[in-house]
């Protein structure tokens, strides 16, 4: 038995998109041990003629796609040195207008990379080109299923690798064209780890990530090799530095807060996710806040379609926050705000960093792979409720007593 420790060795920029799927994801997760996978000489030759031939036909599927008159492709490229991953939630890389081009005077282009139609618009690639990288990047398999694997994540190497080489030597191809006409070119993307950022980070081009909100738990050594990251917390940005090899790391810049009101914003999570445990404890929390003479705001998700809201808005005394392009500090200042809550949302770091106590509202800890520690850098409503009382009617000295106990929690 072998746990995955031993990938520390052997996986490099160019190899890492291999192991980039649900499965092996998991693996690296847990660091699941498992035995040797020994494969034969005769299936490893079958394999070989496999992963050739099942791709070929995605291959040619895409360089066919530039022809294609759906959608006709840009006449001419627009002079930029800006290149942005356009995801297919539009507030994932709002990011990129709000803190690096905020006035929009950088000339720049999106790649749309989840919408095959608009990502083989961008730039005619000769069929030649695409083949050279899918050969490459061929010879890099097999060189990596070389190495002795554990049985589990060779066969999640293999599915990847199979799945994913026509697209992955496709975007291959598309940056070193964007590299060769510009070199001076940088990619801004706020998905993380992707196959754009894989292919863009082996073809030189320098690639930032621009976090769209808390990170994920990806496996370090699964993170990609970035130029720069611009991240929430400090927590996160220790745990890139000490694991990876990216050049800079940067916390997106907060405003203090000097000024609050008896203020509380609630910040909702997909509509989709409001369970009735989820709209008890929003109603709890409402009329505790109300009781105790607070204004009580409530913030949609950028992507809810008001029928909750509205109707809940319509029975209890709390106001709508509009969505705003400014981010959330801004928002907390004009707001006077003196509490933030929410169910593991970003926000509850941004108001932790601005002077603004955050309130978790998970009754328990979630299981998800978040990196930023909700429960313990925030207030638990259930957990600390006598304790959020006791701040409201000591205001001072017990909120900034817990306020700087919590920001402890993540700048160490």
């Amino acid at each position: 038995m072998r746990d995955l420790k031993y990938l520390k060795e052997i996986v490099y920029p160019h190899n890492q998109w291999m192991l980039n799927g649900t499965d092996s994801i998991e693996l690296l997760r847990n660091n699941n041990k498992d035995n040797f996978y020994k494969i034969s000489f005769l299936k490893l030759f079958f394999l070989k003629i496999i992963l050739f031939l099942k791709p070929l036909s995605k291959i040619f599927f895409l360089y066919l796609s530039q022809l294609s008159l759906i959608t006709s492709r840009k006449k001419s490229h627009i002079q930029t040195n800006h290149y942005v991953a356009q995801l297919e939630r539009g507030y994932r890389h709002k990011n990129y207008f709000k803190h690096i081009n905020p006035s929009n005077e950088i000339p720049y282009e999106m790649i749309k990379i989840f919408d095959r139609r608009g990502y083989t618009k961008l730039r005619y690639l000769p069929l030649k080109n695409i083949l050279k990288h899918a050969y490459k990047n061929y010879k890099n398999i097999f060189l990596f299923l070389r190495h002795e694997h554990t049985e589990k994540l060779f066969k999640s190497i293999l599915k990847n690798s199979i799945a994913n080489i026509a697209a992955y030597s496709y975007f291959c191809a598309l940056f070193q064209n964007i590299k060769n006409s510009n070199e001076e070119a940088i990619y801004f993307n706020s998905s993380g780890d992707d196959l754009t950022t894989y292919a863009s980070i082996q073809e030189g081009v320098s690639t930032y990530f621009i976090a769209h909100g808390l990170i994920d738990f990806v496996p370090i050594i699964l993170f990609p090799h970035f130029t720069t990251c611009l991240v929430y917390s400090q927590i996160e940005a220790n745990n890139i530095l000490k694991g990876t090899k990216c050049e800079e790391v940067n916390l997106y810049p907060i405003e203090k807060i000097s000024q609050q009101d008896k203020v509380i914003i609630i910040f909702l999570d997909y509509e989709e996710d409001i369970t009735t445990s989820v709209r008890d404890t929003l109603l709890n929390i409402v009329q505790f806040f109300i009781e105790h003479e607070y204004e009580v705001y409530i913030k949609p998700h950028p992507e809810s379609d008001g029928i909750f809201i509205h109707e809940f808005m319509r029975v209890n005394k709390c106001k709508l926050l509009a969505i705003e392009e400014d981010s959330t500090d801004i928002v907390l200042k004009k707001m006077k705000a003196s509490f933030v809550a929410g169910w593991g949302s970003t926000t509850e770091c941004e108001a932790l960093r601005c002077g603004v106590l955050p309130i978790n509202l998970y009754a328990v800890k979630p299981n998800n792979h978040c990196i930023y520690p909700f429960f313990e850098a925030s207030l638990n409503w259930v957990k600390d409720k006598e304790k959020i009382k006791s701040i409201i009617n000591n205001r001072t000295d017990e909120y900034f007593k817990n306020l700087s106990e919590l920001a402890q929690k993540i700048t160490s």
